[in-house]
């Protein structure tokens, strides 16, 4: 692993979350009422080969933290393999690969659309609404 490979390889979740957190609100002059991110699991039962996109992920759901500690709306949702959609479903090797590592079982695209509206009704609902969330 080289410092450059590193940097190359995080610089994509940094940059585009600092930016979408930042740009934002000086734009616009008020922070987002929703703010989902994807992440991965692969951060918490990832390989060893996994380690810089293991640690671009970690950092989303930090940034998560930070931002809920300072009243913003933030949810981040740590993907799994995904059976019928996106760059793995496209190669079955790579997903048997990742599968057999794993252990952990495949999603579908239905059940991603569920999690991405439940991730919404999280940061949206108001503090009698909550119950009613999690009851879903």
């Amino acid at each position: 692993m080289t410092l450059q490979n590193y940097h190359n390889t995080l610089s994509c979740k940094f940059t585009v979350t600092w930016n979408i957190h930042k740009a934002f609100i000086a734009q616009h002059g008020y922070a987002l009422d929703v703010f989902t991110l994807l992440s991965s699991i692969s951060w918490v039962v990832g390989t060893i080969s996994q380690a810089y996109y293991a640690a671009g992920n970690a950092f989303q759901d930090a940034f998560v933290q930070s931002r809920r500690s300072l009243g913003l709306a933030a949810h981040s949702v740590n993907l799994g393999i995904i059976d019928d959609v996106g760059y793995i479903s496209q190669n079955e090797t790579l997903s048997s690969r990742v599968q057999s590592r794993s252990g952990l079982p495949r999603i579908g695209e239905a059940q991603l659309h569920e999690m991405l509206r439940l991730s919404v009704a999280q940061q949206t609902a108001g503090p009698n609404q909550e119950r009613a969330i999690t009851d879903v």
